[in-house]
């Protein structure tokens, strides 16, 4: 494709339109997310972007949707799930060697 067509009105309303609301609302609602909520849960919507690309693709590209891609939105959604409600460990600190401890008895 000769570079001129790459600058067309159409491509340039294009590449502009993905970078603002692609690009820029997914970085808004990710910060968002990490000043509400928790990194953890904000890093977890990250895994959803192959569910959005799904149904936008079936929605405005008339893609089919066949049963490996319904297996995988399964299975993403059951990472996500058990992701966000697994049990949490606790985080101990370190705690240095003291002579007050080492009395022997």
């Amino acid at each position: 494709m000769p570079f001129s067509r790459l600058l067309s009105l159409p491509n340039s309303i294009a590449m502009l339109g993905l970078g603002m609301f692609g690009s820029g609302i997914a970085y808004i609602l990710f910060y968002y997310l990490i000043q509400k909520g928790t990194p953890e849960i904000a890093t977890m919507v990250t895994y959803l972007i192959p569910v959005s690309g799904m149904i936008w693709g079936a929605i405005l590209l008339q893609e089919k949707i066949r049963w490996s891609l319904l297996m995988g939105l399964a299975l993403i959604l059951c990472g996500v799930f058990l992701s966000s409600t697994g049990r949490r460990f606790e985080v101990r600190a370190f705690k240095p060697f003291t002579e007050e401890k080492a009395e022997i008895k």
